[in-house]
């Protein structure tokens, strides 16, 4: 790429050399400002629900569930961001989030609390 600049009466000539997966993402930049988005908070909770209510754990289907959910939900229908359709990755990570957060519950614990006396009796 050339460009030509001028400062008063001397022209120079420049040549920029840019990368062209970089000047492809400039290029795209509308289409590529979803890479860093959040999933919507709906979503996220249709995951826990799903995970921990029944029992979904392959990631297909949770996106089949998640695809079925937004397009009865939300009006109007969005596109396909990462808000509303959600990576693989990102799914897995909710999910693996959602049951890790069933095994820590507050009954458990003080269930534990319980029989740890029991038995140091």
């Amino acid at each position: 790429m050339q460009m030509i600049v001028h400062w008063g009466d001397n022209v120079c000539k420049v040549h920029v050399y840019i990368n062209c997966c970089y000047l492809n993402f400039l290029l795209n930049l509308q289409q590529n400002a979803g890479l860093l988005q959040r999933i919507d908070s709906d979503v996220a909770s249709k995951i826990k629900e799903l995970v921990v209510e029944e029992g979904v754990a392959n990631v297909e289907e949770m996106q089949r569930h998640l695809t079925s959910f937004v397009m009865k939900n939300v009006t109007p229908a969005p596109s396909r961001t990462k808000r509303f359709a959600p990576t693989k990755k990102m799914i897995r990570y909710h999910m693996n989030k959602a049951a890790k957060k069933g095994c820590d519950s507050n009954d458990d614990q003080h269930n534990l609390v319980q029989l740890v006396s029991v038995l140091s009796v």
